[in-house]
């Protein structure tokens, strides 16, 4: 099952794991019955085959592609895979070649953007008056262990606003330490006195959050699918509350106040 070796047979046609099957058995009954004459097989010639077979393995149009578009990650980690080829040998090479792709794409993947947008009432048809304040947080790229403190100091270092919006439709993927950090958003911003809401939840991103019991938490009526429906649920509340607040009829205008001899019609 050696990568070279694998690699010859996939080059000569074979598709399944027989590859490795008849190669092994191959080599056993040489090694049993003709191990003397293969004995004499000289150096040079197995060196031959050796850089013949180096060369094939080789996938030269990649290598090609990645200096011709200058892709330094790719470029990076072709080298230091050739350098532990040469230093090592094939198996370890591979293995720190993988290692540093690894280190690459976690890199590239922690980039978080986070935009921040205030809500303007009156450009979404809405009275602004005795509306709250309130902001959209427009999230993009995967939330994992390598880009949610960048979330988190974000939120954090913003002015406070009684009302933030979390729109999530950019994010991908979430893990373990996301659903903390948004626990730990949400309890922050609760015990300053203001509400969150959360739009645009991915299925993968939301079954995180269902399963580690923060949207039963945070509660359904605080998730929407886009930061359009959240605003107007704002507004909505906002209307509600304010026709709590003021008298069920306003004076002079009840038909017990109006003067004598006025008719109602």
């Amino acid at each position: 099952a050696a990568i070279a070796r694998t690699s010859v047979g996939v080059k000569a046609g074979g598709v399944t794991r027989l590859v490795s099957v008849i190669h092994s058995v191959t080599l056993l009954i040489g090694a049993l019955f003709f191990g003397k004459l293969l004995g004499n097989i000289p150096m040079a010639a197995l060196a031959g085959v050796l850089f013949v077979t180096a060369w094939r393995m080789n996938e030269w149009h990649s290598i090609h592609y990645y200096w011709h578009h200058r892709l330094k990650g790719a470029m990076a980690a072709f080298f230091a895979t050739m350098i532990a080829t040469v230093c090592l040998d094939l198996t370890q090479a591979i293995v720190v070649g993988l290692g540093l792709s690894v280190v690459l794409f976690l890199r590239q993947a922690s980039r978080l953007e986070v935009n921040i947008t205030p809500v303007r009432w009156d450009d979404a048809g809405i009275v602004s008056q005795r509306l709250p304040d309130a902001q959209v947080v427009y999230i993009t790229g995967p939330l994992f262990f390598g880009s949610v403190n960048q979330l988190v100091e974000r939120i954090e270092s913003m002015p406070f606003s009684k009302i933030l919006i979390l729109s999530m439709r950019g994010v991908p993927m979430a893990d373990v330490s996301s659903v903390q950090a948004f626990e730990h958003i949400w309890r922050e911003h609760v015990k300053a006195g203001g509400t969150i809401y959360i739009s645009g939840l991915q299925p993968q991103v939301r079954g995180v959050l269902a399963r580690a019991g923060l949207i039963e938490e945070i509660g359904e009526q605080h998730f929407f699918w886009s930061a359009a429906q959240a605003i107007d649920r704002i507004a909505e509340l906002s209307r509600q509350a304010s026709l709590e607040s003021s008298p069920k009829e306003p004076p002079g205008e009840s038909l017990d106040e109006l003067p004598l001899g006025v008719s109602p019609v």
